[in-house]
C-alpha cells in the first residue's frame, strides 16, 4: 500500500501528506483508510508485501554489494537546490534529467492553515519544468486509474508551484514499456485545492467512516484484518450482500447488519427498493432468499444445506492444482486419493539452473512442464482407470485449453483430462449457502486445517518476483568485469530454497480440495432446517 511522504498528518497543527491522494485510491479506493492511517492506527503488510521485504533484508544482509539492483532504490537526497538554481539562472545549461524534490505548501482547510508535503520528480530547466510521476501499468491506463493520476499530478503540480513559486508547464506520468505518456495542463491549483478539501474531511471526521469490506476489495490493504474483525463483531451488512454496491445500499437505506436484515421475512424484503450505484432497483425474491440465508448463517455460524450435492462416486479421485506466475504455469499440482492414495505428483525443478523455467518466470509460455504434465496424467490414467481429475474453480480448464490450444495434444491425454473434470466450486454453489464460496473459506467450513497457513499465492508471487530480480542481477553481472558472480550465485541459491517451499502451498491446496469433496459426500440429505 502506498505510504504517507514524511509523516502520517497531524490534525492538531495542521500537517497533511500528498500522498494521501494514493492512500485514499490504492490498492483500491477506500474512505476509511485515509482516517486510520492518519491515526496511526496499526496496519500488518500483506503476505506479498512481508516476503519480498524479508527476502530482501537477508539477501541485503549476506550480499550487500550484490543486491542492490534487485529493485529501485530510494533516490538517496533531493535536488531542491539544484532546481532553484535553475530558476534564479545561476545555472544555464538545461537539465531533461528525472530529478527527486521535497515540496511544502500552505493552504486553509476547515478553517485551519494546513501545511502540505509530498516528494516526486521533476525534469526541465530554467523556468521551464515539467512534474513526472512513476509510470503505470499500460493495461491500467483508462477509467478510474487515469482520474486517479490527474487527481495526482495536479496536486503536486500545485506543491511544485508553492515550494519554487514557478507554474510547472505540464504534468506527465509515463505508460510502461512503451513510449506513450498522460499529459495534462496544469490548471492552477484548482483542482488540487479541492482535492485537498475532500482529504482534510476525510482524516479530521469525527467518526470513523463507513465502507464495505469485500475479499478482492480489501485483500491488499494493511488494515484488511482490522477492518475484517470490526465488521465480523459487528455483523456488517457487507458481509452478507457480497457485492459492494449493494452493501452500501442497504447501508444508504439504514439496513446496516444482518440482524436488521432479519427483521424482514422474504417477502417484505424483496418489495425494499435501494439505489444501487445511483439507479432504483427492487431486492426481488432471489435475492431476498439469499440475503436472508446468509444472514441466518452468520447469526447461527452453521451452513445452510439447500439440496444434496451430486459427486460422481468413484474408489480414487485425482486432485489438480495449477500454480502459474504471469500467465505461465510452473507447477502442475497432482496427487491421487481415495482408497489407494498416491505420492505427489507436483515438481518444481530449478529456477535458475533450468532456462525453460526461467522462461516461465519471465511470463513466457513454454511447452516444457506441459510434455511432463501430460507424462504424468498418462501414468495416472493406466494405474488407476479414467477417475475423476477434482479441482476447485474455473482456472484448472481454461488453462489446460489454453495449453491444448498452444502446445496441442497428440496423444489425446489433456482432452481425456477434459472429459474427466469434476469443478467442486458449482457443486458447492449449488448445495449449500455460505457468507463466501473461495476454497480458503470452504475448507474450514470442511473441518481441513493448512499444516503452512502463513502460506498462498500472493506469497509464492513475492518469492517468483524476487526471483526474477535475481535473475536480472545476474545477467547484469554476466557483463561487468570483476563482478562477484559467486556471490551472487550464492543469492540465488537461497531464493531457490525458498522457491522450493511453493510445492508445499500447492500439496496444501490438493489436500483442501480433498477434504472439501469428503465433506460433500458426507452429505447424503440436507439436516433439518
Amino acid at each position: 500500500m502506498n505510504q504517507p511522504d514524511r509523516q502520517t498528518g497531524d490534525r492538531s497543527s495542521g500537517h497533511l501528506a500528498a500522498s494521501y491522494v494514493a492512500v485514499l485510491r490504492r490498492p483500491t479506493y477506500c474512505v476509511r483508510r485515509p482516517y486510520l492511517t492518519f491515526r496511526e492506527f496499526p496496519g500488518s503488510p500483506t503476505s506479498y508485501t512481508r516476503t519480498r521485504q524479508q527476502l530482501r533484508h537477508d539477501l541485503e544482509a549476506a550480499y550487500p554489494d550484490l543486491i542492490a539492483g534487485i529493485e529501485e532504490e530510494q533516490p538517496s537526497r533531493f535536488s531542491n537546490d539544484y532546481v532553484r538554481e535553475h530558476i534564479d539562472g545561476k545555472r544555464k545549461r538545461a537539465f531533461a534529467g528525472y530529478m527527486p524534490v521535497l515540496l511544502r505548501g500552505q493552504t486553509r482547510l476547515g478553517g485551519r492553515l494546513v501545511t502540505v508535503v509530498g516528494r516526486t520528480h521533476v525534469s526541465g530547466g530554467a523556468r521551464n519544468w515539467v512534474v513526472e510521476e512513476d509510470s503505470l501499468p499500460a493495461t491500467n491506463a483508462g477509467g478510474a486509474t487515469a482520474s486517479y493520476w490527474a487527481e495526482r499530478l495536479q496536486l503536486y503540480g500545485w506543491l511544485f508551484e508553492q515550494t519554487f513559486g514557478v507554474a510547472p508547464i505540464r504534468l506527465s506520468v509515463g505508460i510502461s514499456f512503451t513510449p506513450r505518456y498522460i499529459r495534462l495542463e496544469y490548471d492552477g491549483g484548482r483542482s488540487a485545492r479541492k482535492t485537498l478539501k475532500s482529504l482534510w474531511r476525510l482524516v479530521t471526521a469525527d467518526e470513523e467512516p463507513w465502507t464495505p469490506v469485500g475479499k478482492s476489495k480489501c485483500k491488499e490493504c494493511v488494515f484488511r484484518e482490522r477492518c475484517a474483525q470490526t465488521a465480523t463483531a459487528a455483523g456488517d451488512i457487507s458481509l452478507v450482500a457480497q457485492e459492494l454496491a449493494w452493501a452500501e445500499a442497504f447501508h444508504d437505506a439504514g439496513i446496516e447488519t444482518a440482524a436488521d436484515l432479519l427483521q424482514h421475512d422474504e417477502s417484505s424484503l424483496a418489495e425494499i427498493e435501494l439505489r444501487v450505484n445511483g439507479e432504483p432497483r427492487l431486492v426481488g425474491p432471489k435475492r431476498s432468499q439469499a440475503l436472508l440465508a446468509r444472514a441466518r448463517i452468520a447469526a447461527s455460524g452453521k451452513p445452510e444445506w439447500r439440496r444434496r450435492p451430486v459427486v460422481p462416486e468413484s474408489h480414487q479421485y485425482a486432485m489438480f492444482d495449477i500454480e502459474d506466475y504471469r500467465g505461465a504455469v510452473y507447477l502442475w499440482g497432482l496427487q491421487v486419493f481415495g482408497d489407494r492414495q498416491g505420492e505427489y505428483l507436483g515438481r518444481l525443478g530449478n529456477l535458475f539452473s533450468d532456462p525453460y523455467l526461467l522462461m516461465g518466470l519471465r511470463g513466457r509460455i513454454n511447452g516444457r512442464g506441459w510434455t511432463g504434465f501430460l507424462t504424468t496424467c498418462q501414468t495416472v490414467f493406466r494405474e488407476y482407470g479414467d477417475i475423476p481429475f477434482v479441482h476447485y474453480g474455473a482456472h484448472e480448464r481454461s488453462t489446460l485449453r489454453r495449453y491444448v490450444e498452444r502446445f496441442g495434444d497428440p496423444r489425446r491425454i489433456a482432452s481425456r483430462v477434459e472429459r474427466n473434470l469434476l469443478d467442486l466450486l458449482p457443486i458447492v454453489k449449488g448445495s449449500v449457502t455460505l457468507p463466501e464460496y473461495g476454497l480458503k473459506y470452504v475448507e474450514r467450513v470442511a473441518g481441513f486445517s493448512r499444516g503452512h497457513p502463513e502460506f498462498d499465492a500472493r506469497w509464492a508471487e513475492a518469492l517468483l518476483k524476487t526471483a526474477d530480480g535475481v535473475v536480472s542481477k545476474l545477467r547484469w553481472a554476466k557483463r561487468q568485469r570483476g563482478s562477484d558472480r559467486e556471490g551472487l550465485l550464492g543469492a540465488m541459491g537461497e531464493v531457490q530454497a525458498q522457491v522450493e517451499q511453493i510445492p508445499t502451498y500447492n500439496e496444501d491446496d490438493l489436500k483442501a480440495t480433498w477434504t472439501v469433496l469428503c465433506w460433500l459426500r458426507a452429505q447424503s440429505a440436507p439436516p433439518d432446517s
